[in-house]
């Protein structure tokens, strides 16, 4: 039974990511209930994914440069898995990594990290995936609930139990960096 059910997650894990559609011209029927609006307040769901996209155009600038100068097997590996999942979720949104850019705040830490000595190199890379997750875990909390393309909303309920999983693992690997 679990084997089926494994099976069928990773069918529809699959589908997510081999039809992509953009997320700028959304299907008449993926428009959520009026009930399942956000609130006046809150971003509109374009804005929230282009907010998960930036995100990831930073995990994987951020993860690149770790291939190139971390010295750590298990940070490297989790660079190689955050960029592949960053790769798949793009393509859910209808994008790819890096399209979209960088925002200004993950400009600055991709300087640092460029800059930062082989000694804290590590500890600068997964404070910011750290701060990076938070952040990501709310955007797609937020578009599963409201987002207005089916693919990218069943992409970021999808990846709200990964990302908690990787913060777990940041946290374990900060404290065995430190």
């Amino acid at each position: 039974m679990q084997r089926r059910m494994l099976m069928a997650g990773a069918a529809g894990l699959a589908s997510l990511t081999l039809a992509p559609r953009s997320f700028a011209q959304p299907a008449p029927e993926a428009q959520p209930p009026p009930e399942a609006t956000a609130a006046p307040s809150a971003p509109p769901a374009e804005e929230r994914a282009l907010a998960i996209l930036m995100a990831g155009s930073f995990a994987t600038a951020s993860s690149e440069l770790v291939l190139k100068r971390s010295r750590d097997a298990a940070v490297r590996g989790f660079a190689r898995l955050e960029m592949a999942e960053q790769a798949a979720i793009a393509r859910a949104f209808g994008s790819r990594p890096g399209r979209e850019g960088l925002m200004a705040q993950h400009e600055i830490l991709i300087n640092k990290l460029t800059l930062a000595d082989d000694a804290a190199f590590d500890l600068l890379y997964l404070e910011g995936q750290i701060a990076g997750h938070e952040a990501s875990l709310r955007d797609h909390r937020a578009y599963a609930r409201t987002g207005n393309q089916p693919m990218a909303r069943g992409a970021a309920m999808v990846a709200v139990p990964g990302i908690e999983t990787h913060l777990a693992l940041l946290a374990t690997l900060s404290r065995k960096t430190e």
